[in-house]
């Protein structure tokens, strides 16, 4: 014999709730959404600095780690990127007392930038399941939530913007 257990509704509204405590529910329902999204360690808008880098096992060809879907090439590639930048910095500490950290690959671009970049597509291949219910579930309750909610989040929303092109 199987016990049936009945998942209980995240949403604590009723048919007969007010409007007022919808528009609430929505809300709190939008917070909590955003916050899993914070607690897969993901920035906001996902922005990517490099556009696309050198293969590193074959010069040959360029990756464009944006749309990457090769897991074991991205951390491989991590590992190379990370190793050579840990490498300079240590070797750059101990022979000079000063950590070098401005080491760019062979087309000009910065290291770090190109391990942050790698990290950032890891986090969202192996979330990606998780980061797409989210979202749908937002954009669906989004157009419910009150004109007041929406200013306020549409303001966030630019403020946000305004830090991250600084």
């Amino acid at each position: 014999m199987t016990n049936i257990v009945k998942k209980e509704s995240k949403i604590s509204i009723k048919k007969s709730s007010s409007k007022k405590q919808m528009q609430n529910a929505i809300k709190l329902e939008i917070e909590k959404i955003d916050e899993k999204l914070a607690s897969l360690g993901l920035p906001p808008e996902i922005k990517y600095i490099c556009s696309a880098i050198t293969n590193f096992e074959t010069t040959q060809n360029t990756v464009n780690i944006s749309v990457c879907t090769d897991i074991s090439w991205l951390y491989r590639a991590l590992a190379h990127y990370e190793n050579i930048y840990n490498n300079v910095l240590h070797n750059s500490q101990l022979m000079f007392k000063t950590g070098f950290i401005e080491l760019k690959n062979n087309q000009n671009i910065l290291i770090r930038d190109i391990i942050v970049d790698l990290k950032l597509r890891i986090k969202v291949i192996t979330h990606s399941s998780m980061i797409s219910k989210l979202t749908t579930a937002k954009n669906k309750l989004a157009p419910f939530m009150d004109e007041e909610s929406r200013l306020y989040n549409t303001l966030k929303e630019v403020e946000q913007l305004y830090n991250s092109s600084e």
